[in-house]
């Protein structure tokens, strides 16, 4: 019997200035799915079965570790925890680090300047002061605090965790924790983190909202077009920095064997202007079909 083989991963980088080539966005994809694949592979050999553990026998209602699951279903895995004191104590750790660190009820940061000595100065007082203010009038709008919550809860747990700040129209911001599992993390030479790959489950509806219509590959349009918003697909959001464009070769570039590569949205120009030479590139893969009850 025949099978029909996999669609291809659909792509949509947020700062791409929409003039790429059919070849720059299959390198682009397979570099993509190439990042998450590494990240993938290391992080099945060293942490992934600590994380499960933990999540099996001390915090049984955090983590997403199936890639097709959709958020809680329900269902109660608590069945391998015979005592519950590690549970209570992560859960009270946690509250007790959001009340002394970031309290709702109160101011828990302070604005100044960098230089001690600009500090007295009655002016950048006042700026500062009014900029303070406004950042925790900020806060207190958005959805800072119960994300904040729930990313605390897995810094206590399993020792690391993950929270996007997107822009909002309405909130000015909006907080996004990321369950453990769902994420893979890369590192500079200076152990910073610089790679942040996740894959997780979106809607069609979903999709359609964040990224446009016409963004969205043919088979989550013809769901919408169906009436079938609901369909849930895979989604892989790739954040990593973009190389510095090398200079032109003048010599090469009028060498007819040797033609100057255009540029793609995984290389900048340090002072550049458009979105294409910003730092950091965020890139958005639709992975495979669409399927119910995900």
């Amino acid at each position: 019997m025949a099978t029909q083989p996999a669609p291809a991963p659909h792509w949509a980088d947020v700062n791409a200035p929409g003039n790429l080539s059919l070849l720059d966005e299959r390198e682009l994809r397979r570099a993509v799915m190439k990042t998450w694949l590494e990240l993938e592979s290391i992080y099945n050999v060293s942490w992934a079965q600590v994380h499960r553990a933990i999540a099996a026998y001390i915090l049984p209602d955090r983590g997403q570790f199936d890639q097709l699951q959709a958020g809680n279903r329900g269902n109660r895995n608590d069945g391998s925890i015979l005592n519950g004191c590690a549970t209570d104590a992560c859960g009270k750790l946690t509250a007790a680090i959001g009340i002394g660190v970031a309290s709702e009820a109160r101011e828990w940061g302070g604005f100044t300047t960098e230089n001690p000595l600009d500090a007295e100065d009655e002016g950048n007082r006042e700026y500062c002061h009014a900029t303070q203010s406004i950042f925790f009038a900020v806060m207190a709008k958005s959805n800072f605090y119960s994300q904040n919550r729930n990313l605390l809860g897995d810094l206590v747990g399993f020792g690391t965790g993950l929270m996007f700040v997107w822009p909002d129209k309405e909130t000015i911001v909006r907080f996004e924790h990321a369950p453990i599992g769902t994420y893979r993390l890369g590192v500079d030479a200076k152990c910073r983190v610089n790679v942040v790959a996740r894959r997780y489950v979106m809607t069609a509806s979903q999709m359609s909202q964040e990224f446009g219509f016409e963004k969205i590959s043919p088979g989550a349009q013809r769901a919408l077009l169906n009436g079938m918003p609901q369909v849930s697909y895979q989604v892989l959001n790739v954040i990593m920095p973009r190389d510095i464009r090398q200079p032109i070769d003048e010599k090469k570039s009028k060498d007819p064997r040797h033609p100057p590569k255009q540029p793609t949205t995984a290389t900048r120009e340090p002072g550049g202007l458009g979105a294409i030479n910003k730092p950091w590139a965020s890139y958005w893969l639709e992975v495979g079909a669409g399927w119910w009850g995900a």
